[in-house]
């Protein structure tokens, strides 16, 4: 994640759950590379130097931010027992939590999250050039917002404007963050794998693009919210009285891919789909369920940073897992095959040899890739007839053609 906390910096105090009346002080580093880090000049109560991996360990920022620090690992423990006991404990995290505290074992129920995403902005402003009348899925005035409802929730994208004021002037900006709002409460790692994935695998494949997930903020219940001061909550709605913002800080996996800072040959911009734009999102996250782990292959394939031989790999694994999921038509009936199957192993009388060909005939009566891959063409052609390089004479169909 990159945004408004990399490259963070600050002091901050650390204690293991249970222990906030003995501290210990720390700096709090963070960066979209290198993820969360924490290094400790003293040794907190229940932090032991016999376990590589550490407990969840709860802080707060000199300004009174909660902060969580989940799935630490100690990278280097350093002491120092000259003129004084001195340590130095460096840890490395997969996650931090900066707006809330959450004990050891407490699971992260997530159901609404605000999201923002490299591309996602050119993607919701950019009019098509090809149309004659402009349109446009999203206003560039702060505030203004269009909302799409998905199988088992609501998303909500709504222009944002930050301003930058300095003695010498002022500097805004204007972006997109998704509000999304599930049906249902699901863990955190299983709310990513439901939602954020699917929503990221959007803005890959309508932008054609590799995206990075700029900001993540989780609207959880806030369990302090009986306890504030009325004075203390003055001008407050009623939903920021009874939630509480988490940011979620991760590190970038290192294969992903920079996305672009120009945006100039996007494949979907949405105002292009005009008023099937709903219809289009809704499609999508159908999709991506049906598709399940062979989603990951097309992301791979846009998103990280590969060689081109893998990138084709990945691509191609794709393909044939969309045709088999929605278009599969096998050669051979199920049943037909399973009978001519049996009457082929009965043939066969040595044990290990027969469960040699029953594995090879196991797929023998599914299309091959070819076969499916040319169908996928073929049928773009149909779809889009005035596309160069559908009509068979393409790189495309000649590949197909040197294909087992």
């Amino acid at each position: 994640m990159t945004g408004m906390h990399e490259g963070l910096r600050e002091w901050s105090a650390w204690w293991t759950p249970g222990r906030e009346d003995a501290p210990a002080m720390g700096e709090l580093e963070f960066d979209s590379v290198e993820g969360p880090r924490v290094t400790l000049f003293e040794l907190p109560p229940g932090l032991h130097t016999d376990k590589f991996r550490v407990p969840t360990l709860l802080g707060r920022t000199f300004e009174g931010t909660a902060l969580t620090l989940v799935g630490a690992v100690i990278t280097q423990w350093q002491t120092n027992l000259g003129a004084g006991a001195h340590v130095r404990i460096r840890l490395r995290a997969d996650m931090l939590l900066r707006g809330g505290h959450r004990d050891e074992g407490e699971e992260v129920l997530v159901q609404q999250v605000r999201v923002r995403y490299a591309g996602l902005r050119e993607l919701c402003f950019r009019t098509p050039p090809v149309n004659r009348e402009p349109t446009m899925f999203l206003s560039t005035d702060p505030g203004a917002q269009r909302r799409i409802r998905v199988d088992g929730g609501l998303l909500t994208f709504e222009c944002i404007e930050s301003r930058n004021r300095s003695p010498f002037g002022e500097a805004w900006e204007r972006d997109v963050e998704v509000r999304l709002d599930a049906d249902e409460a699901l863990p955190l790692a299983e709310f990513d794998e439901r939602w954020l994935m699917p929503l990221q695998g959007l803005v890959i494949l309508a932008g054609r693009e590799p995206t990075v997930r700029e900001a993540l903020t989780l609207i959880l219940e806030d369990p302090q919210a009986a306890n504030y001061h009325p004075a203390t909550v003055r001008g407050l709605s009623p939903e920021e009285l009874r939630t509480q913002r988490v940011d979620v800080l991760t590190r970038t996996p290192g294969l992903n891919a920079e996305p672009s800072t120009d945006c100039e040959h996007l494949l979907v911009p949405f105002a292009a789909l005009k008023d099937g734009i709903d219809d289009f999102v809704a499609a999508w996250f159908r999709l991506y369920a049906e598709l399940g782990e062979a989603a990951v292959f097309l992301m791979s394939a846009f998103g990280s940073q590969l060689f081109l031989d893998n990138k084709l790999l990945n691509e191609m694994s794709f393909a044939e897992s969309y045709h088999r999921v929605k278009h599969d038509e096998p050669a051979v009936p199920v049943d037909d095959h399973e009978r001519y199957t049996a009457a082929m192993l009965a043939l066969v009388e040595d044990n290990a040899h027969r469960d040699h060909y029953k594995q090879k005939l196991r797929y023998a009566a599914e299309q091959t890739a070819r076969r499916r891959i040319k169908w996928l063409v073929r049928r773009a052609h149909e779809l889009l007839p005035d596309v160069q390089g559908l009509n068979g004479s393409s790189l495309t169909t000649w590949s197909i053609r040197a294909m087992p």
